[in-house]
């Protein structure tokens, strides 16, 4: 039993994995029946089939599972190549560009900005100072409303 959980483990193929455990599950009834008569009876059967089942189960959750997590690498990667060329973008088109939160707080240092407002050129980076900067603060009053 050990040896094939090793099996699912090391070959992490599911397809290949259900492929070899119905081999050895046929494999192992026609030697116990041919060989062995008198000792093969339908617990046999029952245990191998069980086995079988449960290696197939763990072989396909187990790939379920490192498809997922390879689509999610993906996806976060998709992402972040997206966020880096819209920034690139809204770089180049805007005098400043700045990252905010849901809170309407600084995120990411906005050096240009800062040169904008007369500030230092880390201005925005919430590592520096203490904590985040509320970017409404540096709004206008009469520019709060749009």
């Amino acid at each position: 039993i050990a040896c094939r959980i090793v099996q699912i483990l090391a070959l992490g193929n599911a397809r290949l994995t259900t492929v070899l455990a119905i081999c050895v599950c046929f494999a192992e009834h026609l030697i116990l029946a041919n060989w062995a008569p008198f000792a093969y009876d339908l617990s046999f059967v029952y245990r191998n089939a069980g086995l079988l089942i449960i290696m197939v189960a763990l072989a396909w959750s187990s790939e379920l599972t490192a498809r997922r997590e390879a689509a999610a690498k993906v996806e976060v990667q998709t992402s972040k190549h997206t966020q880096a060329l819209l920034s690139k973008l809204l770089s180049g088109l805007c005098d400043a560009v700045v990252s905010l939160d849901t809170s309407l707080n600084i995120t990411q240092s906005a050096p240009k900005l800062g040169c904008i407002l007369l500030r230092r050129p880390s201005f925005g980076d919430p590592s520096i100072g203490n904590g985040p900067i509320p970017f409404m603060k540096h709004v206008h009053p009469e520019d709060h409303g749009l």
